[in-house]
């Protein structure tokens, strides 16, 4: 029996220790479109692609506490960015800031964006730096007069071409400081084959290796010494390479079993390459979900906690502080709209003990977690363990800045007898008290819910199934979101065991009595299920095949506060406000109609759907919780046939 339990809280999550706590923080409220770029100018943080900022356009500059826009930004997309003799420069599709004409390169002069001499004639896809010189690639043909072939550079005074420059499309650089790498959709680099990659020595093109890539390369990369390649083939330098291959000095090769889906940018933080894109897998087999972001040291894959919600576009790395760019809206499970950073983090503390309920004896062995839901997977993440004291003591040193369910677990039923209990004495996620920790938080007392043990030879098992899987999966099996489902047998009042469901959704509990059972389940982050079932010599005292199906649940209570009708509908301001992360909305009803209430970002995006239901006449309250979304000012508004009131409320992360 208590190697089945310890087998099952490791489904929960593992914690490791060891190393500084790291994770994704979001940038503010990020942008409301794709980043496509992201560099360090000065102190500040650039962010480019195709989106909106302050009255400027797909640019933008982060100083640590807000965005700001740079200038009238452009009125096209962005696609690169670097530092060339101390100014920002950008590159992309664009041919205008606010009034001042563009060709698709520019450069930043502390006020406003001025053209490059003339600029190229076409998208700018890629800059890179190199003998001191401003490389630049893309898909256009001339600057100016000069003939450059979708690749070339500006040495300060005028643009010079790189030889006959290559047939196609350039979308990426590496440089080793002695020659430069490029990368695209081209076949031909000079006047001889190099498909998808070539090397410039600063006089002549050559190929790298025997590369014949089948599909086009999006992204290079220096890591230990060589060459990494990463896009959209599946066969590179001769190799079976799905969307990921390295150079090895001779030969193309495969890297690490591969990659699931096309690879976009990548960086190296560390000591280990960091590859970003549209993957969901890596390893060979797809053996291990990443989620669009993982990191290889050279031998196997791991990854950045759960990953981002959609595509990365963009990596940058400073001062030990990764930064990504692209489509999603998650990051580690977290709100975090186009960008995200992962750094370390500051650390805080829980403390309290843990009693049994009823008797208020501490309970003498076992363990708590602080625990969120990821917000994207709706996997279970854990955010902190550790052991509960003989005296029923507990600290969780480990926990950042977040909101956090905290649950007791027993290390064996037999031994510690109780059952998962969250804070302060429930077994029901709903009806938990969440805690905000911003600092050291003490006296967080569980009160847990006690269980009595009675062995013997009977069995319930089956499996949790939870009706959610993350856009792009077409199953989920065997993968951590699919875990972590609290399965609790009880006779009457008495608690008899749990289980908790593994990645594959399936339970089970033994030595259980005969007799009839309540069988509760219940999961972080979906609705709630029950089942009543009774084990007898009829069914050899072995149930094996229960079934259970969660949908998904946000945390969204309604309650009736009074019966007191109006004159008129009402809705109420918010309270608290500005609030983090949960407030609540009381509204009044007239007569008997349907009541919707939702909330709205600041660009008219609709956040969450409190309310969409008939009441009966009477005030009511309904809870709001936004712990999904970014600081900043949201709209709530509230529709009944023909009335309609919007008010404005504020979160404060």
């Amino acid at each position: 029996m208590k190697k089945v339990l310890l087998i099952l809280l490791i489904f929960i999550a593992k914690v490791t220790f060891s190393q500084p706590v790291t994770g994704w923080n979001n940038l503010g409220s990020g942008l409301n479109g794709n980043v496509n770029a992201i560099t360090k100018f000065g102190d500040t943080i650039i962010a480019a692609g195709g989106f909106t900022v302050s009255g400027g356009t797909n640019i933008a500059a982060w100083n640590g506490t807000s965005w700001r826009n740079l200038g009238a930004g452009f009125n096209d997309t962005v696609y690169a960015l670097t530092v060339y003799n101390g100014k920002l420069i950008a590159g992309g599709a664009f041919t205008q800031s606010g009034s001042t004409p563009l060709s698709r390169i520019a450069q930043w002069n502390g006020s406003s964006w001025l053209p490059l001499v003339l600029g190229v004639d076409d998208e700018v896809r890629a800059l890179t730096i190199y003998n001191g010189f401003l490389y630049v690639g893309g898909k256009f043909t001339n600057a100016g007069s000069t003939v450059l072939n979708n690749v070339g550079y500006w040495d300060g005074t005028i643009w010079r071409s790189c030889g006959q420059g290559v047939d196609k499309d350039v979308y990426a650089f590496a440089s080793t400081g002695t020659i430069v790498y490029a990368a695209g959709r081209f076949d031909n680099a000079g006047p001889s084959a190099a498909p998808k990659v070539a090397k410039w020595d600063g006089s002549n093109w050559s190929r790298v290796g025997t590369a014949t890539f089948n599909e086009r390369i999006f992204s290079l990369a220096l890591y230990n010494g060589e060459l990494y390649a990463g896009g959209r083939f599946t066969n590179g330098g001769g190799v079976n390479a799905d969307y990921l291959a390295k150079f090895d000095g001779t030969n193309w090769v495969s890297v690490g079993g591969g990659v699931e889906d096309r690879i976009y940018a990548m960086d190296t933080l560390k000591g280990q390459l960091v590859v970003g894109g549209q993957q969901k897998f890596v390893g060979a087999g797809n053996s291990l979900y990443c989620n669009r972001i993982a990191r290889f040291n050279g031998t196997s894959w791991s990854t950045f906690s759960s990953g981002m919600g959609e595509k990365v576009n963009s990596l940058f790395v400073t001062d030990s502080t990764l930064y990504a760019g692209g489509e999603f809206s998650y990051a580690g499970g977290r709100v975090a709209n186009h960008i995200a950073k992962w750094e370390t983090l500051n650390t805080y503390s829980i403390t309290g003990t843990v009693r049994y309920s009823g008797s208020g004896l501490p309970v003498t062995g076992g363990k708590v977690k602080a625990i969120r839901l990821d917000l994207y997977t709706r996997e279970v993440l854990s955010i902190d363990s550790t052991n509960i004291q003989i005296n029923g003591t507990f600290n969780l040193i480990r926990t950042r800045n977040d909101t956090v369910d905290v649950i007791a677990f027993p290390n064996d039923i037999i031994e510690n007898d109780f059952v998962p209990t969250y804070y302060p004495s429930t077994i029901s996620w709903q009806n938990s008290q969440r805690i905000y920790v911003a600092g050291n938080v003490t006296n967080i007392n569980i009160d847990v819910i006690p269980a009595t043990p009675s062995p013997s030879n009977g069995a319930i098992g089956g499996t949790a199934i939870l009706n959610y899987l993350p856009a792009g999966l077409l199953n989920g099996n065997g993968l951590p979101f699919k875990s972590s489902t609290i399965i609790y047998a009880k006779q009457g009042s008495i608690y008899r065991s749990f289980s908790v469901s593994n990645n594959n959704e399936a339970y089970g509990m033994g030595t259980l009595p005969p007799g009839n059972y309540d069988i509760i389940v219940n999961r972080v982050g979906y609705t709630s299920a029950s089942a009543n079932v009774t084990l007898s010599a009829a069914n050899n005292f072995t149930i094996n095949n229960l079934a259970f199906t969660l949908n998904p649940l946000d945390r969204v209570g309604i309650q009736n506060i009074g019966t007191t009708v109006s004159k008129d509908f009402v809705l109420h301001q918010n309270y608290p406000n500005p609030f983090n992360p949960e407030t609540k909305i009381r509204f009044e009803v007239v007569n008997s109609k349907n009541v919707n209430i939702t909330v709205f970002d600041v660009l008219g995006k609709e956040v969450a759907t409190l309310v969409n239901k008939k009441f009966a006449p009477g005030m009511y309250e309904v809870s709001f919780d936004a712990s999904r979304l970014s600081s900043g000012i949201y709209f709530y508004k509230l529709i009944s046939e023909d009335f309609v009131d919007t008010k404005k409320m504020m979160l404060i992360r």
